[in-house]
């Protein structure tokens, strides 16, 4: 288990019982976000939620998850939801870092925080919250040998930001707060789906390519996989 978006979606699998528990409908990392918990998955028919423990997990493949027995998830999981993908990032002056897109783990450490604009180390986060999440303990947003708090990405243009001081602000100029992301359904309209979203009984929702409507919208309610079009289109 490298990077986390891969795993929506995937069903679980429990071997002593050959069945299938459901699908991996969400995430849960601890408060400091540096490590994985464990996964909700949802019973595709009864529709109940189950939490998995990271440690439960045996193996994986491309398309599902094998864990022991059903026995291994639980019910009363009382997990806050701490799963970032799609949230904004800022630093601690307000620039506008990009929205996360993946998380890379290694083992269930969380080792990078990945936006559209580069990588994030978990121990430059500076604090996390419902709608973004803030880095960078530093005063600077610039490369040093001794250590590069935001790298970027090789297949990205160079953005001048990451190369310049941040000075402070005059004392006159009023810096506005981060706006609250809220992702709703209606703004999933005309967005690009990047992979194939299945439903079920393997029905064919939406095909990767396709643009959005509001017909896709509701087959994609009815089959509870609003999740899968917000992570799997741009």
């Amino acid at each position: 288990m490298k990077n986390l978006k891969n795993i929506f979606g995937k069903k679980v699998i429990s071997l002593s019982e050959g069945e299938k528990i459901g699908y991996v409908l969400d995430i849960f990392l601890d408060s400091d976000m540096k490590s994985l918990l464990g996964l909700k998955v949802i019973d595709e028919e009864s529709e109940n939620e189950v939490f998995l423990p990271f440690g439960k997990i045996i193996s994986q493949n491309e398309e599902c998850i094998f864990i022991e027995s059903s026995t291994d998830c639980e019910f009363n999981f009382g997990l806050k939801n701490n799963n970032p993908i799609g949230k904004k990032v800022y630093d601690r002056m307000g620039v506008d870092l990009g929205k996360i897109i993946d998380i890379a783990l290694n083992n269930k450490r969380v080792d990078k925080i990945i936006t559209e604009l580069g990588e994030i180390k978990p121990k430059f986060i500076y604090s996390y919250g419902k709608d973004c999440l803030i880095f960078s303990k530093g005063k600077k947003l610039v490369k040093t040998k001794a250590d590069n708090v935001f790298e970027r990405r090789e297949n990205l243009p160079k953005i001048e930001i990451m190369s310049q001081e941040i000075k402070k602000p005059n004392k006159d100029v009023q810096i506005e707060s981060p706006a609250k992301m809220s992702l709703l359904p209606s703004m999933l309209l005309n967005r690009t789906v990047t992979e194939d979203i299945i439903g079920l009984n393997n029905e064919l929702i939406i095909r990767k390519g396709q643009i959005i409507t509001e017909k896709f919208l509701e087959k994609a309610k009815k089959h509870n996989k609003l999740n899968y079009l917000i992570f799997n289109s741009k």
